[in-house]
C-alpha cells in the first residue's frame, strides 16, 4: 500500500522543500559558527546528495531489471533487521549510566514516607503508576525501570518498523529503522525515563491495528461487515490515547489519510465503504475521548464542563515570548553528523518526489510532521513529555518515504488506460456478485427430485437368457466317446 498522489501532494511538497531549505541554511550556519568552519562547507552535504541522486537515478532501472525470489527477499530483509535491532540494543545497553534526572524515579519510588502524587497530565500519570507497580515487585530499582524503558521502546519502533514497510515500502522501513536504532536522541531516550517512549508504544499500536485492517480491505477489495466494528473499537482506543496527551492527535490525522491508500500493483482500484469505515474510526475517537472525560469527571466529582476546561488548560500554549520551543542550534559532533544525514535524506527526498507519476509515500507522514511541528510549543503538559521525541519519528519517516520513491516501479499507464481497467474491474467485481447470489440461491433452495412422464406405448417383452442343458445327469465315468477296436477290424477301408 502507498498514499495516491493528489493535488494537495504537490502544495504539501512546495511547502516541505521551502520549510527543508530553510531548516538547512538555518542548522548548517549555526554548525559552521559553533566549529568555526569556511562558508563552502554548507554545500558539501548538498553536493552529497546530488551524487547520491543521481546514481540512483542511473541505477533505477538496473534494480528495476534485477529479479530475486521471494525467499530471498524475505531472508534479506530478515537479517538486516535482526541486525539493526540487536545493533540498537547493544548501544542503549552500553550507553546506560547514573540517572541525569531523577525526580521521576523519586516520584515513582515507594518508601514509608511516599505520598500520593498529583498530577493532571494523563500519559505522565499513568507513567508513574506503571512505574510504582514495576518497583512494587523488584524493588526502588533504577536499572529495572531502565530496562523496562528500552523494551518498551524496542517494541514501539518494531510496530512503527511494520507500519512504514506497509504503508510506504520496505526500504523506508529499513532506512527508518536504521535511523530510530542509532539516532543518539533515541538512545538517550531509551536510556532515561520519560513518559514519551510508554506514550508512543500507545500510539503506534493503533496505528498497527489500523494498518493490519487496511491490508485486509486491500487483499480482498472490499469492506466486510465486521471491519466495520474493527475500525470503531480502534477509534476508542485512539481517543483514549488523545485523551492522555493532545498530541496523540497524529495518530488521527494519519488514520484519516489512509482513505488516499492505494494498492501498489494497481494504484488505480478504488475501494467502496471505505469512507464509512473512516467515518467510523472518527466516531468512536470522539466517543472514546469522551468516555474518558467522562470517567474523569466522575472520579474527581467535578462536573463534565469543569473537567473539559482543565484539561484544555493542561494543553493551551503558554503566553509570552516563549511560547514556542523553538529549535535548538547546539550540538555534540555525534549529533551534527546525525543531523548532517537526516538532512541529506530529507533534500534526496524533495528530489524523489518527481519519480513516481501516481503514487507519494510521503503524503501520510508529511501532514503529520507539519501537525507535530505545531505542537512543539510549551505548556504544562510539555514540560512532563517530550514531544521533540514524536516529531523526530515522524521526519525520519517522511525522509524515509522520499528514498522509497526511487525503489517504486514507475507506473506509464494514461489516464484512458486507467479509466479502461477501473470498468473492467468494476464489471468484474459485479460479475463476482452475481455468482455469489447464484451460488448462495443454490445452496438454500432444497433439490427437487425430477418425475418422469409414463409412457403410454407398449413395450416390449423382457429378454429372458437361455441357457443348454441335459435331461439327465451322466456320471463322469461315462463321459468317454472313444471306442477301442482290435488291429484287424477294417471296418473303415
Amino acid at each position: 500500500m502507498t498514499w495516491r498522489k493528489t493535488w494537495f501532494s504537490y502544495f504539501l511538497w512546495g511547502l516541505s522543500s521551502i520549510l527543508i531549505v530553510l531548516a538547512y541554511v538555518y542548522m548548517a550556519d549555526a554548525c559552521l559558527k559553533q566549529f568555526a568552519l569556511p562558508i563552502f562547507w554548507i554545500a558539501l552535504p548538498v553536493v552529497i546528495v546530488l551524487c547520491c541522486y543521481l546514481i540512483l537515478k542511473l541505477g533505477k532501472k538496473k534494480l528495476e531489471a534485477m529479479k530475486f525470489s521471494k525467499s530471498f527477499e524475505i531472508t534479506l530483509e530478515s537479517l538486516i533487521f535482526v541486525g539493526l535491532l540487536a545493533g540498537g540494543l547493544l548501544a542503549r545497553l552500553y550507553s546506560i549510566t547514573d540517572l541525569s534526572d531523577t525526580s521521576l524515579f523519586n516520584l515513582a519510588s515507594i518508601s514509608e514516607n511516599s505520598a500520593e502524587f498529583e498530577t493532571s497530565h494523563g500519559a505522565f500519570g499513568v507513567y508513574v503508576y506503571l512505574l510504582r507497580n514495576l518497583f512494587y515487585y523488584v524493588g526502588n530499582s533504577w536499572p529495572s525501570a531502565v530496562v523496562l524503558q528500552i523494551v518498551m521502546q524496542l517494541i514501539g519502533l518494531g510496530l512503527l518498523y511494520f507500519v512504514i514497510r506497509k504503508t510506504t515500502g520496505i526500504v523506508a522501513a529499513l532506512i527508518s529503522f536504521s535511523f530510530a536504532m542509532f539516532s543518539p536522541q533515541m538512545i538517550s531516550a531509551g536510556v532515561g525515563l520519560n513518559p514519551c517512549v510508554f506514550y508512543f508504544l500507545l500510539c503506534v499500536l493503533a496505528l498497527y491495528f489500523l494498518t493490519e485492517s487496511q491490508l485486509v480491505i486491500f487483499e480482498n477489495q472490499k469492506v466486510k461487515f465486521y471491519q466495520f466494528f474493527v475500525s470503531f473499537m480502534i477509534g476508542l482506543l485512539c481517543g483514549v490515547i488523545i485523551y492522555l496527551d493532545i498530541i496523540g492527535a497524529f495518530v488521527l490525522l494519519l488514520g484519516l489519510s489512509f482513505f488516499w491508500l492505494v494498492s501498489n500493483k494497481q494504484p488505480y482500484i478504488q475501494i467502496k465503504s471505505r469512507e464509512m469505515y473512516l467515518i467510523l474510526f472518527a466516531v468512536g475517537t470522539l466517543l472514546g475521548f469522551v468516555l474518558l472525560l467522562g470517567i474523569d469527571a466522575f472520579a474527581s466529582d467535578s462536573g463534565f464542563i469543569d473537567t473539559l476546561l482543565h484539561w484544555e488548560s493542561i494543553f493551551t500554549p503558554a503566553i509570552g515570548e516563549n511560547w514556542y520551543a523553538g529549535i535548538p542550534s547546539n550540538y555534540n559532533l555525534q549529533m551534527w553528523i546525525y543531523l548532517a544525514i537526516l538532512f541529506g535524506a530529507l533534500l534526496l527526498g524533495v528530489l524523489g518526489f518527481w519519480e513516481c507519476r501516481y503514487t507519494n509515500p510521503q503524503f501520510g507522514w508529511g501532514i503529520v510532521v507539519f501537525l507535530l511541528l505545531l505542537m512543539q510549543y510549551n505548556s504544562s503538559a510539555s514540560m512532563e513529555m517530550n514531544r521533540s521525541y514524536f516529531c523526530t519519528l515522524m521526519l525520519i519517516a517522511f525522509a524515509s518515504g522520499g528514498i522509497q520513491t526511487f525503489f517504486t516501479k514507475v507506473k506509464t499507464m494514461s489516464l484512458e488506460a486507467e479509466e479502461v481497467l477501473v470498468v473492467e474491474e468494476e464489471i468484474k467485481v459485479e460479475e463476482l456478485k452475481v455468482e455469489e447470489e447464484i451460488k448462495a440461491v443454490e445452496t438454500t433452495e432444497p433439490k427437487k427430485e425430477i418425475q418422469f412422464i409414463p409412457n403410454p406405448l407398449p413395450l416390449p417383452k423382457k429378454h429372458v437368457k437361455k441357457t443348454m442343458g441335459y435331461g439327465m445327469d451322466v456320471d463322469k465315468e461315462q463321459m468317454c466317446f472313444d471306442i477301442e477296436v482290435s488291429e484287424d477290424d477294417d471296418f473303415d477301408i
